[in-house]
């Protein structure tokens, strides 16, 4: 995978003892309860943008695919804990009523854009989409979804899972990508 990516202009750095981030270990954890695949995980650069992800998870989309491997993409929808509001809500449920009036608006717009196939606004959020500066403060946990975008499959669907916003800010909205 490196070649791959290094092949196509992106630097790359092996780290094999780098422990895995809370990104790749949480989300591993609960699709694996017991174990399972082996696991690679790809730590971002913070100077990429949506493009640039987007493009790394074309690279990387096409070697699982020639590999049988599966690429998952772990953020968050919205993130910016200057807004959330810890008391508001029982973090075992979701709390989408309570949320603020621009998660659900980003929310809704980012479904809108993957639902209709428009990577290009995937790809340039942070210039198009309603509210991204203040749903992302930093973009770290918004640049997994243009990845995951890039890894999917020509021609992609979307499965749009059951919404889960905590702390009237912290949307965890989730998407499955098939062919």
């Amino acid at each position: 995978m490196a070649t791959a990516l290094t092949n196509q202009g992106l630097s790359t750095e092996l780290r094999p003892q780098q422990g895995f981030d809370h990104g790749a270990w949480v989300p591993y954890m609960h699709l694996f309860p017991n174990g399972g695949p082996s696991m690679i995980q790809l730590s971002m650069p913070v100077n990429w943008t949506g493009e640039t992800a987007l493009s790394a998870g074309t690279i990387v989309g096409e070697f699982a695919r020639s590999n049988h491997a599966v690429v998952v993409g772990s953020g968050s929808l919205t993130h910016n804990f200057r807004d959330m509001d810890m008391g508001s809500a029982n973090p075992s449920k979701a709390d989408n009523a309570a949320a603020l009036a621009y998660v659900n608006e980003f929310n809704a717009w980012i479904q809108h854009a993957l639902t209709t196939g428009n990577t290009d606004a995937i790809a340039r959020a942070e210039f198009k989409a309603p509210h991204f500066a203040q749903a992302h403060p930093d973009n770290d946990h918004y640049l997994p979804l243009p990845f995951a975008v890039g890894a999917a499959p020509a021609n992609f669907g979307v499965g749009v899972l059951p919404e889960d916003v905590r702390y009237r800010a912290l949307s965890m909205q989730s998407f499955a990508f098939t062919s």
